[in-house]
């Protein structure tokens, strides 16, 4: 089927981008309507895709029109436009760092804003509310500019919540790839943070971890001043055999 110009110039506009919301396709046209009829026409001759309510994938030309519904779209470039106010976080970021060899088909967004989650082609998105919006930055990913959690930030979020990595151990492999850390920055976003169940899990990995990341005394002697003598668990979801590390507070599984 034939594009309309304006359904040309949308399709042009947003071919690079490769992922676009409605409000994009508005702002460059300078018109609404204009912007909604030219969406749904490239959304019926399957020039695009709908994702969720109005963000869309751009279907590259050499495979248009999708009539098989083949094309699957880049999972981070939907998570960098999920929503506004957003980063990519967690098991993701870790992706995106190259720090772990395994993917999961799961994308983890944080948020400012509570949105319900979305599955498309096999993936999960999942929108993780936080208060913390900070320690997140701009990286180029395939041409693109996307949101994502800094190394630092990166570390304490998946130390808070393991869920959202593959393991522990998985995850103490990837902090070693992301070094050099800046253990002053740090320490900074644990102040931030404020939890004293985050100064254990950190203070255990960190000790754990500290010939390889060259991890300096002060640091480890900060997080000590901020632990209480409540115990906490490494791993919620692992509450069976463990052990008790009374330096750091915790009880790590066997």
């Amino acid at each position: 089927m034939t594009l309309t110009p304006t359904e040309q110039r949308v399709y042009k506009e947003f071919y690079t981008k490769k992922v676009f919301v409605l409000e994009d396709a508005k702002l460059f046209l300078k018109n609404y309507r204009a912007a909604i009829h030219a969406v749904k026409g490239l959304a019926e001759k399957k020039y695009i895709k709908k994702v969720k309510r109005g963000l869309y994938c751009i279907i590259p030309f050499e495979q248009t029109p999708d009539n098989n519904d083949s094309f699957v779209p880049d999972k981070y470039l939907i998570g960098d436009n999920f929503m506004d106010k957003c980063f990519l976080s967690h098991h993701s970021a870790l992706e995106l760092y190259n720090a772990t060899e395994k993917g999961m088909n799961k994308v983890f967004i944080s948020s400012n804003n509570r949105v319900p989650n979305v599955g498309y082609k096999k993936v999960n998105y999942n929108v993780i509310k936080t208060k913390h919006f900070f320690g997140f930055e701009d990286i180029n990913y395939n041409n693109n500019l996307i949101k994502i959690s800094d190394k630092e930030r990166t570390i304490l979020d998946c130390l808070r919540n393991i869920n959202y990595t593959l393991g522990f151990d998985e995850l103490k492999d990837a902090i070693v790839k992301l070094k050099p850390i800046d253990f002053e920055k740090c320490f900074q976003y644990l102040k931030k943070i404020n939890e004293t169940s985050l100064y254990s899990r950190a203070g255990y990995t960190f000790d754990l971890l500290r010939s390889e990341l060259s991890v300096p005394g002060w640091f480890l002697d900060k997080i000590k001043s901020n632990l209480t003598n409540r115990t906490y668990y490494l791993d919620i979801s692992k509450k069976g055999s463990s052990r008790h590390i009374k330096e750091w507070k915790l009880m790590v599984p066997l």
